[in-house]
């Protein structure tokens, strides 16, 4: 606090309002500063223009914790979020991610690998509130990628998105040989790291 005083349980009381210190309205504020929305996705960069509140890091929304929140440019420029990223070789590489929008009028995500489609849906305000998506990269296994997530708006409406659970997994069968039985292990799951540029 600004008045040199400690920050105290019984302080945070005090300049929360009287509430809880770990609850209440003000825990429910989003974050928009550069390093929150950083930490959402490490690897990953948030290409959103800086209006309305976006882009934001909730700690919760509709039943899902760490979300991002981001709008469109405008109705040619979508918001995006970007990675390079090299598949693993062998096995199933797969892109997860939740998502949902604040009203009807929604907007499309495009996925794109080096910027070919691999997949767009609509989505809306509709129930269950998150739409999950899962995306099988393991065609460009080797290969260099720039993966782009994009937010675009509908019918030229803009839309404020809403994201969650952004990882890729890379799963392998071991070998049974080499682990010395003869009952073959099932699928390890491993998140991959953002390669160094």
């Amino acid at each position: 606090p600004q008045d040199g005083k400690p920050l105290t349980p019984e302080r945070q009381k005090e300049l929360l309002g009287g509430g809880e210190a770990s609850v209440g309205p003000a825990r429910m504020l989003p974050d928009t500063d550069g390093e929150a929305i950083a930490l959402w996705a490490p690897g990953w960069q948030v290409d959103c223009p800086h209006v309305n509140g976006v882009p934001a890091k909730f700690p919760e929304y509709a039943g899902l914790n760490s979300v991002l929140a981001t709008e469109p440019f405008d109705a040619k420029t979508p918001a995006a979020i970007v990675r390079a990223y090299v598949p693993s070789l062998g096995g199933k590489t797969v892109l997860k991610v939740a998502v949902s929008a604040a009203s009807e009028a929604g907007w499309e995500l495009r996925i794109t690998a080096d910027g070919e489609v691999v997949t767009r849906t609509e989505v809306t305000a509709r129930r269950p509130d998150w739409q999950r998506l899962s995306v099988d990269l393991s065609r460009f296994e080797g290969r260099r990628l720039v993966l782009r997530l994009e937010q675009w708006p509908r019918q030229g409406l803009e839309a404020t998105g809403y994201w969650a659970d952004l990882q890729i997994e890379h799963e392998t069968v071991a070998d049974a040989k080499t682990q010395g039985s003869d009952v073959s292990p099932g699928p390890s799951k491993g998140l991959e790291s953002a390669i160094p540029e």
